[in-house]
């Protein structure tokens, strides 16, 4: 799949990069000739500087809590009808009285067409009506709103995040190096709900997770309880040289709250040595026929983060689609975070960029977020999806509904990660 010859070149390009940046020695790098060798190993042989590289349209709509019942008191937002599709999550909510208007605001795909209000009331009775991204306001008091004599359970919004932990240098773009689905909640205005699952760690390597909160600073969080009592890791064998603390929650670079997931995300997946002590990294979850030697299947690991912000600071404006979920990785002697790309340059909680802050602005995204729960990534080593000299191959290269395609035009096959090959993916 690799051009190997290609990918010395860049390693060779990289390493000199690193030493540069590091140093701050701007007239050992040349961005043009990393940005050059970076695109000759991705799979996509035409890349747009301006392309935005998501998947989600950020939606705000009035609610009016017009139906006929006194006992009114939350409104809900679904992306499927909640007691037809059981796959219908919660994308937002709000209190509100009788005859009131709650504007919403919400990230929902791009392929999102029709979406759901609820109303909630005391009664134990609910009020559904279908709505468009297009309507300017929604109410109750039209011929599609049904009446149901029970409420559903919240079932909240959850995201699949995919990160190549190979940044800068260029791997294999299966996008499986790890995978973490997240969701989260407002049980209340000062808490903040994350619901974090490492579904498979497809690298070789020690990887790093955290999670930035853009706009809570840390003196402002007072407390990080784990639901499930501990965290992905209890006890590493090893130093931690990545996130250096045992809390679960750390100061940004800016002075931000980070919520600390994992040290190492193998040994979060399985806490596990070889007989000789040592920390062994093969890939986790991403090979459908493990041999147990090179490569395993082990269970999934989910960790329920409830963070107590201090009263009057509200989480409520910290959507799903605001998170700053990211991986830190060692490239040579420096540790580089990969983030989704609205995130790629922030440098959270390590200076990797340099005086050159857009140093290694290759137009490409090294991690992806995908608004799906259930997304079935890439098998080991087989690319998202390829488009080079008009041939589309990977585990999403359905002609018409590619990511190759997509990656070219974020104007079309934005529905791509809907369309797999099924035989190619986990």
């Amino acid at each position: 799949m690799k051009n190997k010859g290609i990918v010395f070149s860049l390693s060779a390009v990289l390493a000199a990069a690193v030493t540069a940046m590091s140093c701050h020695e701007k007239d050992l790098f040349d961005k043009d000739t990393y940005r050059y060798y970076v695109h000759l190993s991705y799979p996509v042989d035409t890349l747009a500087a301006d392309h935005p590289w998501t998947l989600l349209r950020r939606i705000s709509i009035p609610v009016i809590a017009d139906a006929a019942d006194n006992s009114i008191s939350e409104v809900r937002i679904y992306n499927a009808h909640p007691f037809t599709e059981a796959n219908a999550e919660t994308v937002a909510q709000a209190t509100v009285a009788p005859g009131e208007t709650a504007k919403l605001t919400f990230d929902v795909a791009q392929t999102q067409e029709v979406m759901y209000a609820m109303l909630v009331g005391r009664s134990g009775k609910c009020y559904v009506t279908p709505f468009t991204a297009s309507q300017a306001t929604v109410n109750f008091s039209g011929g599609k709103t049904k009446t149901y004599d029970r409420v559903p359970e919240p079932r909240m919004q959850t995201f699949t995040y995919l990160y190549e932990s190979s940044f800068p240098a260029a791997d294999d773009f299966d996008y499986n190096d790890l995978v973490l689905r997240l969701s989260r909640s407002n049980p209340q205005p000062n808490i903040l709900q994350l619901r974090v699952t490492l579904a498979a760690a497809g690298c070789s390597k020690k990887v790093a997770g955290a999670i930035r909160l853009p706009g809570i600073r840390y003196e402002d969080v007072e407390r990080v309880e784990i639901e499930e009592g501990y965290p992905f890791i209890e006890s590493y064998p090893q130093l931690k040289n990545i996130l250096n603390t045992d809390e679960p929650v750390c100061r940004s670079r800016s002075g931000e709250a980070v919520v600390c997931l994992f040290e190492d995300a193998h040994y979060a997946l399985s806490a596990t040595v070889n007989e000789l002590g040592v920390l062994t990294y093969m890939p986790y979850n991403t090979n459908p026929y493990p041999d147990g030697k090179t490569s395993q299947k082990v269970p999934l690991k989910t960790r329920t983060y409830n963070i107590y912000t201090k009263i009057g600071v509200s989480t409520d404006s910290l959507l799903l689609g605001n998170l700053d979920p990211f991986i830190i990785e060692r490239s040579g002697e420096v540790y580089f975070e990969v983030h989704t790309y609205k995130h790629k340059f922030s440098e959270v909680l390590w200076e990797y960029l340099g005086d050159d802050k857009r140093s290694y602005d290759d137009y490409l995204s090294w991690a992806l977020t995908i608004p799906s729960a259930t997304f079935r990534y890439p098998v080991e080593e087989v690319p998202l999806g390829t488009h080079r000299d008009g041939e589309l191959y990977g585990a999403y290269g359905v002609k018409g509904h590619s990511f190759g395609e997509w990656v070219r035009n974020s104007q079309v096959a934005y529905d791509w990660w809907q369309h797999p090959n099924t035989a190619l993916i986990y």
